[in-house]
């Protein structure tokens, strides 16, 4: 009998256990926070999208001040095919390349001395060549810019191809034979690391050749240096100095 009672407690209370939360269901009052929820809730998200709006505005003027400030930076490098130009005088002939807007060639044909002009050879007899017609890689041509606070950057400048202003995109040749001929190129480079523009002026009655230069990396401006060999000189010497002599600076900015 007292088993029978305690597996009938038993079933009861199991009973009472699994049926609790459905008879609370239905026996508790709903609570009324449940309806204020549902038909305030899209008042409230409006109201919080009302307020999240001006940091949006905020975000959207910031993007496009930074558009526009990244559209003055140059977005990829100057790219533009190898190109020499020739420049005739009365007293010499240069070839550039703008392939680092260095030199490779430079002959003089005849200087003025006493109220006379004479021509000018080589140690063989031959046209005198100041510029090596063979550098080695390594070796920068006339003209090569130097950066001494950074090296790296004047290496990369030698080695790409300036965009030439100051000529016709199909004119490679200057001829300044008249008095008080004087003509200007400049070479320019950009890229979003570093910008270059290396200026000459030219005049046909003189041995004299203007050169500006102006290195910026980051808007800054970086000093450089114009290079001047290796090894200028009569290249048909072999025996002298003239050969062998190595770069040497001759301008530099401050």
């Amino acid at each position: 009998m007292d088993r029978s009672r305690l597996i009938l407690a038993l079933a009861l209370s199991l009973l009472v256990l699994m049926s609790w939360p459905l008879i609370a269901r239905y026996m508790a009052p709903r609570p009324p926070i449940e309806e204020t929820v549902q038909i305030d809730q899209p008042a409230q998200e409006q109201k919080q999208e009302t307020k999240q709006q001006p940091p949006a505005s905020t975000t959207k003027k910031s993007t496009q001040q930074g558009s526009s400030s990244a559209s003055r930076q140059p977005t990829q490098a100057t790219q533009v095919p190898p190109r020499e130009i020739t420049i005739n005088t009365h007293y010499w002939r240069a070839k550039l390349s703008n392939r680092g807007a260095v030199a490779t060639s430079w002959i003089l044909d005849r200087y003025e001395e006493g109220g006379r002009e004479r021509e000018i050879t080589g140690a063989d007899g031959n046209k005198l060549q100041l510029i090596p017609q063979q550098i080695p890689e390594y070796l920068a041509a006339p003209w090569s810019l130097r950066t001494p606070w950074s090296p790296e950057i004047g290496s990369k400048l030698n080695g790409v191809n300036f965009q030439v202003e100051g000529i016709g995109p199909n004119d490679n040749e200057i001829n300044l034979t008249g008095p008080g001929d004087t003509r200007t190129i400049s070479f320019v480079y950009s890229s979003p690391a570093v910008s270059a523009k290396k200026t000459f002026t030219f005049h046909g009655d003189s041995f004299v050749v203007d050169i500006t230069v102006d290195v910026k990396t980051g808007g800054s401006e970086q000093p450089a240096e114009i290079v001047l060999g290796p090894r200028f000189g009569d290249q048909s010497d072999k025996q002298t100095g003239s050969y062998s002599t190595p770069p040497q600076v001759v301008a530099y900015t401050r």
